[in-house]
């Protein structure tokens, strides 16, 4: 039985993720301060600074990071702008938070690289200048800072902050992908697949959509289904397309519903099953899909 999830070509309908520098809070923080609190350098002072913090002694944390501050440390410069820029036990203060960060960034620390890229991308405390912004995401990024990594990656593929690069683009996500990131793995299998920065090669794309949907991630599931379902990169297999599309509408994705419903539908990898088919169709349009209302009309 023909297979026909997609009413229009595949490359119209594989699912990318927004191009946005916020899509996963594990990988890409919600602000720069976020990067600031996961293990502390070495040194009684910096533990006791950190042990403080924790605790919610923000006033202790400044002062015991601002001895070693001022005494040249890198990382505890940066954590004295974070309590700046957040107004953690101090008033906060954009302009002072970017003097410490500039100190710890020309220290070679990369969070404060980092979140001196993010400042100037968004013109925040500081006049707006994405070239700058690029210098200090690179330089943190060749630190193997993954976040600054996948922030150059997701720009240069995007090209709106900065010029569009894919081959940089590749580059970049291709190194967060290497260090286990489903989210870089998407988008690096989105590459493959539309040939963007490296040869098209859907085989690829397909390994890469496999490791994020073993992750458990949704669209990376349904994007692997899709693959199966037209034999792109796959061998064609309507049965393992529909394993896929389950896991993705399970956990959520409209998408997949729809697709789940399709093959329900159509007897697609599954047996013929109109409620079934319903069900899954009730569900993504819920989630607004306007295919999906369609097929419950």
């Amino acid at each position: 039985m023909s297979y026909s999830i997609l009413k229009s070509t595949m490359r119209g309908r594989i699912l990318r993720l927004a191009f946005g520098l916020i899509l996963l809070a594990f990988l890409v923080p919600q602000t720069v301060g976020q990067l600031a609190y996961g293990q502390s350098g070495a040194g009684e002072a910096m533990d006791e600074a950190m042990a403080a913090y924790k605790a919610g002694d923000f006033a202790e944390a400044y002062r015991l990071w601002l001895l070693r501050a001022e005494a040249g440390d890198p990382e505890a410069q940066y954590r004295v702008g974070v309590l700046f820029d957040n107004g953690e036990g101090v008033e906060k203060d954009l302009q002072e938070a970017l003097v410490w960060y500039r100190k710890a960034a020309d220290g070679g620390y990369p969070d404060a690289q980092y979140a001196m890229g993010v400042h100037l991308e968004r013109g925040d405390g500081v006049a707006q200048d994405f070239q700058a912004a690029e210098v200090w995401y690179e330089k943190a990024a060749n630190q193997n800072h993954v976040v600054s990594q996948y922030t150059l990656g997701m720009h240069y593929l995007r090209g709106q902050v900065l010029a569009k690069n894919h081959a940089k683009a590749f580059r970049w996500l291709s190194v967060v992908a290497d260090a286990g990131y489903a989210i870089a793995q998407i988008n690096l299998a989105f590459l493959y697949l539309e040939g963007l920065g490296v040869e098209k090669n859907p085989a690829k794309a397909a390994e890469w959509f496999r490791r994020a949907a073993e992750k458990g991630h949704p669209v990376a599931a349904n994007n692997l289904g899709l693959l199966y379902a037209h034999g792109e990169g796959l061998p064609k297999d309507e049965t393992e397309a529909a394993v896929w599309f389950r896991k993705a509408a399970e956990a959520g994705l409209a998408n997949a519903q729809y697709n789940l419903g399709r093959a329900y539908e159509l007897g697609a990898g599954i047996p013929v099953d109109l409620v079934e088919a319903t069900y899954w169709y009730r569900a993504a349009a819920a989630q607004g899909s306007e295919a999906a209302a369609k097929q419950l009309k």
